[in-house]
Protein backbone atom coordinates (compact mmCIF):
# COMPACT_ATOMS: atom_id res chain seq x y z
CA UNK A 1 0.00 0.00 0.00
CA UNK A 2 2.50 1.97 0.54
CA UNK A 3 4.48 1.78 -2.47
CA UNK A 4 0.83 2.41 -4.62
CA UNK A 5 0.89 5.39 -2.59
CA UNK A 6 4.26 6.73 -3.46
CA UNK A 7 3.56 5.94 -7.43
CA UNK A 8 0.94 8.66 -6.94
CA UNK A 9 2.11 10.77 -5.46
CA UNK A 10 5.51 10.58 -7.86
CA UNK A 11 2.74 10.66 -11.05
CA UNK A 12 1.17 13.83 -9.51
CA UNK A 13 4.95 15.39 -9.43
CA UNK A 14 5.79 14.67 -12.95
CA UNK A 15 2.23 15.98 -14.78
CA UNK A 16 2.64 19.63 -14.32
CA UNK A 17 6.12 19.44 -16.25
CA UNK A 18 5.28 16.78 -18.86
CA UNK A 19 2.40 19.78 -19.78
CA UNK A 20 4.83 22.73 -19.55
CA UNK A 21 7.56 20.92 -22.08
CA UNK A 22 4.32 20.72 -24.62
CA UNK A 23 3.90 24.31 -25.33
CA UNK A 24 7.88 24.71 -25.58
CA UNK A 25 8.09 21.29 -28.41
CA UNK A 26 4.98 23.08 -30.07
CA UNK A 27 6.79 26.31 -30.60
CA UNK A 28 9.93 24.30 -31.74
CA UNK A 29 8.63 23.99 -35.14
CA UNK A 30 7.94 27.88 -36.06
CA UNK A 31 11.29 28.41 -35.50
CA UNK A 32 12.78 25.96 -37.85
CA UNK A 33 9.77 27.42 -40.04
CA UNK A 34 11.63 31.03 -40.59
CA UNK A 35 13.76 30.26 -43.37
CA UNK A 36 10.59 29.40 -45.85
CA UNK A 37 10.47 33.44 -46.88
CA UNK A 38 13.94 33.79 -47.87
CA UNK A 39 13.30 29.98 -50.24
CA UNK A 40 10.30 31.84 -51.71
CA UNK A 41 12.48 34.62 -52.42
CA UNK A 42 15.19 32.95 -54.12
CA UNK A 43 12.44 30.38 -56.08
CA UNK A 44 11.01 33.94 -57.27
CA UNK A 45 14.35 35.46 -58.76
CA UNK A 46 15.01 32.06 -60.59
CA UNK A 47 12.23 32.63 -62.21
CA UNK A 48 12.99 35.17 -65.24
CA UNK A 49 11.37 35.82 -68.67
CA UNK A 50 12.87 33.36 -71.43
CA UNK A 51 10.87 34.58 -74.04
CA UNK A 52 12.55 37.12 -75.81
CA UNK A 53 12.46 37.28 -79.35
CA UNK A 54 15.51 36.84 -81.76
CA UNK A 55 16.68 39.48 -84.43
CA UNK A 56 16.21 38.44 -87.93
CA UNK A 57 19.60 38.86 -89.45
CA UNK A 58 20.24 39.62 -93.08
CA UNK A 59 23.82 38.04 -94.37
CA UNK A 60 26.26 39.73 -96.15
CA UNK A 61 25.75 40.08 -99.76
CA UNK A 62 22.45 39.43 -99.71
CA UNK A 63 20.70 40.66 -103.13
CA UNK A 64 18.38 43.25 -103.76
CA UNK A 65 16.25 44.11 -106.50
CA UNK A 66 15.76 48.46 -107.13
CA UNK A 67 13.81 49.92 -110.20
CA UNK A 68 15.44 52.85 -111.64
CA UNK A 69 13.33 55.97 -110.86
CA UNK A 70 14.80 58.59 -113.27
CA UNK A 71 16.57 58.23 -116.76
CA UNK A 72 19.96 58.86 -117.22
CA UNK A 73 21.93 59.79 -120.14
CA UNK A 74 25.91 59.32 -121.20
CA UNK A 75 24.81 62.71 -122.55
CA UNK A 76 23.74 64.50 -119.31
CA UNK A 77 24.95 62.67 -116.33
CA UNK A 78 28.24 62.93 -115.00
CA UNK A 79 30.68 60.69 -112.84
CA UNK A 80 29.58 60.00 -108.69
CA UNK A 81 25.48 61.82 -109.71
CA UNK A 82 23.33 61.22 -107.91
CA UNK A 83 20.01 58.70 -108.59
CA UNK A 84 16.89 57.71 -106.94
CA UNK A 85 16.06 54.16 -106.92
CA UNK A 86 13.66 51.52 -105.19
CA UNK A 87 13.59 48.54 -104.19
CA UNK A 88 11.02 46.63 -105.98
CA UNK A 89 11.06 43.14 -104.50
CA UNK A 90 10.93 42.19 -100.71
CA UNK A 91 13.71 40.97 -99.24
CA UNK A 92 12.37 37.82 -96.81
CA UNK A 93 13.88 36.11 -94.21
CA UNK A 94 12.36 33.31 -91.56
CA UNK A 95 9.17 33.85 -93.48
CA UNK A 96 9.40 37.69 -92.62
CA UNK A 97 9.76 41.09 -94.95
CA UNK A 98 13.50 42.72 -93.58
CA UNK A 99 13.40 45.30 -96.19
CA UNK A 100 9.92 45.73 -97.97
CA UNK A 101 9.19 46.92 -101.74
CA UNK A 102 8.85 50.63 -101.49
CA UNK A 103 11.59 51.45 -99.41
CA UNK A 104 13.25 54.16 -101.02
CA UNK A 105 17.31 53.76 -101.61
CA UNK A 106 20.45 55.71 -103.32
CA UNK A 107 22.72 55.12 -106.33
CA UNK A 108 25.70 56.76 -107.97
CA UNK A 109 26.83 57.14 -111.63
CA UNK A 110 30.16 55.07 -112.59
CA UNK A 111 32.18 54.08 -114.91
CA UNK A 112 30.94 57.28 -116.79
CA UNK A 113 32.26 57.34 -120.51
CA UNK A 114 30.86 60.02 -123.05
CA UNK A 115 29.96 59.21 -126.45
CA UNK A 116 31.83 60.15 -129.43
CA UNK A 117 30.22 60.68 -132.87
CA UNK A 118 31.75 57.93 -135.04
CA UNK A 119 34.35 57.05 -132.79
CA UNK A 120 32.56 55.48 -129.50
CA UNK A 121 29.19 54.70 -127.83
CA UNK A 122 28.44 56.26 -124.51
CA UNK A 123 28.93 53.75 -121.59
CA UNK A 124 27.61 54.13 -117.56
CA UNK A 125 26.55 51.96 -114.91
CA UNK A 126 24.52 52.27 -111.45
CA UNK A 127 25.83 51.71 -108.46
CA UNK A 128 23.39 51.34 -105.58
CA UNK A 129 24.83 52.72 -102.39
CA UNK A 130 22.36 52.52 -99.40
CA UNK A 131 18.60 52.42 -98.73
CA UNK A 132 16.78 53.84 -96.06
CA UNK A 133 14.37 51.24 -93.41
CA UNK A 134 11.39 52.77 -92.31
CA UNK A 135 13.20 53.64 -88.52
CA UNK A 136 15.45 55.48 -90.54
CA UNK A 137 18.55 53.47 -89.98
CA UNK A 138 20.52 54.04 -93.63
CA UNK A 139 21.86 50.39 -94.76
CA UNK A 140 25.09 50.93 -96.98
CA UNK A 141 25.06 48.62 -100.47
CA UNK A 142 28.19 47.57 -102.57
CA UNK A 143 27.55 46.90 -106.38
CA UNK A 144 28.94 43.42 -106.88
CA UNK A 145 28.14 39.96 -104.05
CA UNK A 146 31.31 39.09 -101.83
CA UNK A 147 32.38 36.61 -104.01
CA UNK A 148 32.58 38.45 -107.03
CA UNK A 149 35.78 38.93 -109.03
CA UNK A 150 36.78 42.90 -107.97
CA UNK A 151 39.58 44.07 -108.58
CA UNK A 152 40.35 43.95 -104.55
CA UNK A 153 37.95 40.60 -104.31
CA UNK A 154 38.64 36.97 -103.82
CA UNK A 155 39.05 36.23 -107.55
CA UNK A 156 42.59 38.20 -107.89
CA UNK A 157 44.76 34.80 -108.04
CA UNK A 158 42.39 33.94 -111.17
CA UNK A 159 42.92 37.36 -112.66
CA UNK A 160 46.60 37.03 -112.36
CA UNK A 161 46.74 33.11 -113.91
CA UNK A 162 44.85 34.80 -116.71
CA UNK A 163 47.22 38.11 -117.02
CA UNK A 164 49.32 36.13 -120.37
CA UNK A 165 46.34 36.20 -122.18
CA UNK A 166 45.17 39.36 -122.22
CA UNK A 167 46.66 40.68 -125.39
CA UNK A 168 44.49 37.68 -127.05
CA UNK A 169 41.30 39.51 -125.49
CA UNK A 170 42.40 42.85 -126.94
CA UNK A 171 43.07 41.33 -130.12
CA UNK A 172 39.20 39.75 -129.68
CA UNK A 173 37.87 43.27 -128.83
CA UNK A 174 39.67 44.94 -131.70
CA UNK A 175 37.71 42.09 -134.04
CA UNK A 176 34.73 43.35 -132.60
CA UNK A 177 34.71 46.91 -132.95
CA UNK A 178 35.72 46.28 -136.99
CA UNK A 179 32.82 44.00 -137.71
CA UNK A 180 30.55 46.04 -135.64
CA UNK A 181 31.95 49.64 -135.27
CA UNK A 182 30.42 52.08 -132.94
CA UNK A 183 29.05 55.19 -133.86
CA UNK A 184 28.71 57.44 -130.84
CA UNK A 185 25.05 56.74 -129.60
CA UNK A 186 24.32 57.93 -125.97
CA UNK A 187 23.44 55.05 -123.64
CA UNK A 188 20.25 55.72 -122.02
CA UNK A 189 18.96 54.04 -118.35
CA UNK A 190 15.25 54.06 -118.70
CA UNK A 191 12.94 55.05 -115.65
CA UNK A 192 12.38 51.86 -114.26
CA UNK A 193 15.09 49.77 -115.55
CA UNK A 194 16.61 47.16 -112.79
CA UNK A 195 19.35 47.61 -110.48
CA UNK A 196 20.67 45.16 -108.47
CA UNK A 197 22.74 45.93 -105.08
CA UNK A 198 24.29 43.71 -102.29
CA UNK A 199 24.52 44.10 -98.68
CA UNK A 200 27.93 45.76 -97.62
CA UNK A 201 27.36 43.92 -93.99
CA UNK A 202 25.13 41.96 -92.18
CA UNK A 203 21.41 43.33 -91.27
CA UNK A 204 20.24 42.28 -88.18
CA UNK A 205 16.70 43.71 -86.97
CA UNK A 206 14.38 42.90 -84.45
CA UNK A 207 10.76 41.26 -85.49
CA UNK A 208 9.01 43.57 -83.84
CA UNK A 209 6.65 45.37 -85.99
CA UNK A 210 7.65 43.85 -89.01
CA UNK A 211 4.41 42.38 -90.70
CA UNK A 212 4.21 39.75 -93.61
CA UNK A 213 2.73 42.94 -95.82
CA UNK A 214 4.32 46.39 -94.48
CA UNK A 215 5.54 48.89 -96.51
CA UNK A 216 6.74 51.83 -95.31
CA UNK A 217 4.74 55.30 -95.95
CA UNK A 218 7.18 56.08 -99.05
CA UNK A 219 7.13 58.71 -102.05
CA UNK A 220 8.73 56.29 -104.38
CA UNK A 221 6.45 53.22 -103.28
CA UNK A 222 3.89 54.97 -106.36
CA UNK A 223 6.17 55.23 -108.60
CA UNK A 224 7.43 51.51 -108.21
CA UNK A 225 3.61 50.80 -108.74
CA UNK A 226 3.02 52.63 -111.81
CA UNK A 227 6.20 50.65 -113.18
CA UNK A 228 4.76 47.45 -112.97
CA UNK A 229 1.31 48.59 -113.88
CA UNK A 230 2.54 50.23 -117.51
CA UNK A 231 5.04 47.07 -117.82
CA UNK A 232 8.09 49.08 -117.89
CA UNK A 233 9.66 46.87 -115.05
CA UNK A 234 10.87 43.39 -116.75
CA UNK A 235 12.68 41.92 -113.64
CA UNK A 236 11.30 38.20 -113.24
CA UNK A 237 11.72 36.68 -109.98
Amino acid sequence: MIRSLLHSVLFASLCPLLVAQQPSQAASPSTTAQPAPAAQQAATSIEAPTNVSKPIVLRTGTEVVFALLEAVSTATANEGQQVRLVVANDVVANGVIVIPKGTPATGKVTDLRKAVAGTRDGNLRIQPVSLTLKDGQQVKLREYPPDACEPDGPCWLLKALAMPFYPLFLIREAAERRDHPETGKELIEKECSPEWGFLAAKLSVQPSGLGPSEQPPSADAAPLAACVAQGKFKYLD
